[in-house]
């Protein structure tokens, strides 16, 4: 029997599949897409809740559903929405859904990450954006500010318990357990990367840099589509052997 309030149930396995493959404009990856067709089948619709706007996600559904005729997908924006007790499937950083349902009294085994990166997705994750025009008239404060950033971010990989007491010590509605498995999850999974292990921090790989604005440009439109190489500084980075992870 099929528990319609699975978090990821057959439909929700489905549509992100497909989602992503759509972004990627590549065969979706996985499970024998037919059977898990007819099981999703039976579930009949799903909500796909996202950390952001609707809209970044309505033209693709709409496609999914063309190809996938008896699956209606309903997508609902808005992060405050992505918790509650209607949800199939939702979008965002692994490190906040994942740890935010276990921690709401989601069982585990109920939990699927399905990482986009997995799915032939490219894109980087967070990063500082400096004005060219302030990079150019004050490129010390630039440097001086990426050196105590990185400084910072290395003192939280190696000591992650001291990081969180201090930003619990300022929001007295965190939970340290809570607030300690999240960033664990976060060190593990986005920052200390295989890339980051062989690059350093704050390096950049210029070809999946560019495979992602790529990737991009199959959603939305570039007025004038950028190249690697111009959004990208390295110039101001601290030295390598600075930014090693050890």
């Amino acid at each position: 029997m099929l528990e319609p309030r699975r978090v990821i149930a057959f439909a929700a396995t489905l549509v992100i599949s497909v989602l992503v493959s759509l972004l990627v404009d590549r065969p979706a990856r996985a499970h024998d897409m037919d059977a898990l067709y007819q099981a999703a089948k039976q579930e009949g619709a799903l909500n796909l809740y996202g950390g952001g706007p609707a809209a970044s996600f309505t033209a693709r559904a709409k496609k999914f559903e063309q190809r996938f005729p008896g699956i209606t997908v309903n997508v609902v924006g808005g992060f405050s929405n992505r918790l509650t007790g209607q949800i199939d499937a939702a979008l965002g950083y692994s490190f906040r859904l994942y740890v935010d349902l276990k921690d709401r009294g989601v069982p585990v085994d109920d939990i699927v990450l399905m990482p986009m990166a997995d799915y032939g997705l490219k894109l980087y994750g967070n990063a500082i954006i400096i004005n060219p025009k302030f990079a150019a008239d004050k490129p010390e404060a630039v440097r001086a500010f990426l050196h105590a950033f990185l400084r910072g971010l290395k003192d939280i990989v190696r000591r992650p318990a001291d990081a969180v007491d201090a930003v619990v010590r300022r929001d007295e509605t965190l939970k340290k357990e809570v607030e300690l498995e999240r960033l664990r999850m976060a060190i593990r999974d986005n920052i200390v990367t295989p890339e980051v292990k062989a690059d350093g921090l704050g390096a950049v790989d210029f070809a999946r840099l560019g495979e992602s604005i790529d990737q991009i440009g199959l959603v939305y439109t570039f007025k004038a589509k950028p190249k690697a190489q111009d959004i990208f500084d390295a110039s101001f980075l601290p030295p390598a052997d600075e930014r090693r992870v050890h």
